[in-house]
């Protein structure tokens, strides 16, 4: 089973990525692995060519949509923050104008109002059975 962070890791990209923010997090991309950043769309796909390419054999592999309920939009941002390798980077008088930006990406990208009290998570989960193959055959 893998647990799909990508909604969170492609938010710390996006703040990755902008002016004000790339300075703190100009070392963001060394610390995630490459199926975190599957393009929108292909998250299944991709992993099932990461695995296959690994010399493993994908029985079955699905994407799994789920929701998590945070009773503080708040809570839910400390959780995203704890888990950002480049926090140590932001000046702290700075932090809470970080949290504020990533706020902003996930109200927007949920629709949800930047004032809303609780705040919804939608996120992804790959489950699947993944077999090791005992012989890889090289051609070439």
């Amino acid at each position: 089973m893998f647990s799909g962070t990508c909604v969170t890791l492609r938010a710390f990209k996006k703040l990755s990525e902008s002016s004000a923010w790339r300075e703190y997090m100009k070392d963001y991309e060394n610390f995630y692995p490459n199926w975190s950043v599957f393009p929108e769309g292909q998250e299944r796909c991709g992993m099932q060519s990461l695995m296959e390419s690994s010399g493993f054999h994908v029985v079955e592999l699905e994407v799994l949509q789920r929701c998590y309920h945070f009773p503080s939009i708040d809570t839910f941002l400390e959780v995203c923050l704890s888990g950002n390798p480049c926090l140590d980077n932001i000046p702290k008088e700075l932090y809470g104008a970080f949290k504020e930006d990533l706020r902003r990406i996930f109200t927007r990208s949920n629709g949800v109002s930047l004032e809303s009290p609780t705040f919804d998570f939608k996120y992804q989960l790959f489950w699947g059975v993944i077999e090791k193959v005992d012989k890889v055959e090289k051609f070439g």
